[in-house]
């Protein structure tokens, strides 16, 4: 049992589905393994508790699964080792491509040329989705970005921070003010202050500027991602 809480319990409890399907589940962690059992999975209590199914059936299709663990949520996001992620647009899911979707780093911007935007610190999250080709031949690739802005050294602000959506060819932005919301739920540096973890949610009013004589419809982006790990960089640390 103990092995398998670090990805079900952050597939469950961090994005608040309270169920999985235990065929579903088998298939995300190993999608070789033979699955003939049926039934769901439900944690409670910080214990998996199965129906229609066994921990034999769990069990044995771990054994040689690869790492790190991946599960698949019915909202759309899924969980890795431990982290978890997802959105949607205009309440439709918003599709995470198969490898490598999700990037989270910090990031120095310098000031503006004419030194009207001063030099800033951000968190930079990145997930991307589907790629496509567009009626003119060209390859796009759908993208949900955050950036949330280090109001001290150490602390975000989300009220200096932003959101971006491509989406259908088409690049939409956050409308700033109570239309839109980033919220960090969760903020904690390690021992070390080598690296930190947080949760953030968003629910935002996107709109395409470059459109927006042409009529082109807002647009809502929601989503979380839980429990996120990030690895900061030697000049901020030592900068502390």
């Amino acid at each position: 049992m103990k092995n398998l809480l670090p990805y079900i319990i952050s597939a469950t409890a961090l994005m608040s589905f309270p169920q999985l399907d235990f065929a579903q589940a088998l298939a995300a962690i190993n999608p070789k393994a033979p699955i003939s059992a049926t039934g769901t999975l439900t944690v409670k209590n910080d214990e998996l508790v199965f129906a229609g199914a066994t921990q034999t059936d769990f069990d044995a299709a771990i054994t040689h699964a690869p790492t790190p663990y991946t599960i698949k949520l019915a909202s759309g996001g899924q969980c890795v080792a431990g982290s978890c992620y997802g959105a949607s647009v205009d309440n439709e899911i918003f599709e995470i491509r198969k490898y490598a979707p999700f990037v989270a780093s910090v990031n120095a911007q310098p000031c503006s040329l004419d030194g009207r935007i001063p030099a800033k610190t951000v968190i930079s999250l990145i997930l991307d989705g589907k790629s496509y080709t567009g009626t003119d031949g060209s390859t796009f690739n759908e993208t949900v970005a955050l950036e949330l802005t280090f109001a001290d050294p150490m602390l975000p602000d989300t009220k200096l921070s932003s959101a971006s959506l491509l989406r259908n060819s088409t690049v939409y932005a956050m409308v700033k003010g109570d239309a839109s919301n980033i919220t960090i739920t969760d903020f904690t540096w390690s021992s070390d202050h080598k690296s930190f973890n947080f949760s953030v949610d968003f629910d935002c009013i996107m709109r395409c500027w470059e459109h927006a004589t042409t009529g082109k419809a807002d647009v809502t982006l929601k989503g979380e991602m839980s429990k996120i790990r990030v690895t900061v960089p030697g000049w901020m640390t030592a900068s502390k």
